[in-house]
């Protein structure tokens, strides 16, 4: 049935009480801009047939019970401008996004996300919010990313993080937040433009910029 509506730009189905899993049928909406399917009680993987809408904007899928791993054909969808998964049973690491290079809000915190946060992504210039809180088991070390202001990475415990300052300084990152739901330590101003709210879970390690060559 869902091959009866390739001209629908838009389907929201947010805060409704629909189960069961995403169909794979879904690859013939090829004209949708918008997917929302968030608050429903839809449970399985996400279907790899989703890296078929070319023509995807905003892939919303918050608060449902999914499983499974991120499809990496997801980093095919390059007119996505918002991923947002937050709050589901995601396992796995998080594919290279790298060819996304319109995301301006990634979103994939209170899932069970694990390894290495994909440097790709720091290199994206129009990525401004990425959300990875509440993923234990995921790692974080961007000493050259780009865009990003705000970065929430509370409760990924055991976590180390490497902040450059020509990544903050030059692109004006305001907010980056560092910590977890019961305490955020005092702030500390590694460079212009740039507050780090950090606590005692994670190592915060400031890399000076590189000095200046010398006239001769």
């Amino acid at each position: 049935p869902l091959l009866l509506l390739i001209y629908i730009e838009t389907f929201d189905i947010h805060l409704n009480k629909f189960t069961g899993t995403i169909p794979s049928e879904i690859r013939g909406l090829t004209s949708l801009n918008d997917l929302e399917l968030s608050y429903n009680d839809l449970h399985g993987s996400i279907p790899a047939t989703i890296g078929e809408l070319g023509n995807l904007l905003y892939f919303v899928i918050e608060s449902c019970k999914l499983n499974g791993t991120i499809p990496p054909v997801l980093g095919n969808l390059t007119k996505l401008v918002e991923l947002d998964l937050e709050n589901n049973f995601l396992a796995g690491s998080i594919p290279d996004l790298g060819m996304l290079t319109d995301l301006t809000e990634l979103d994939l915190e209170n899932n069970t996300l694990s390894g290495i946060v994909p440097e790709s992504l720091g290199q994206l210039t129009n990525l401004k919010i990425v959300a990875l809180k509440d993923n234990p088991n995921l790692h974080y070390d961007y000493p050259n990313s780009v865009g990003i202001e705000t970065l929430g990475l509370c409760d990924n415990y055991g976590l180390t993080i490497y902040v450059d300052c020509k990544f903050s300084t030059a692109n004006n990152c305001s907010n980056l937040k560092y910590c977890n739901r019961t305490h955020c330590g005092p702030r500390q101003e590694l460079c212009s433009h740039t507050t780090v709210e950090y606590n005692s879970s994670f190592t915060s390690t400031v890399i000076p910029p590189s000095p200046s060559p010398s006239k001769v």
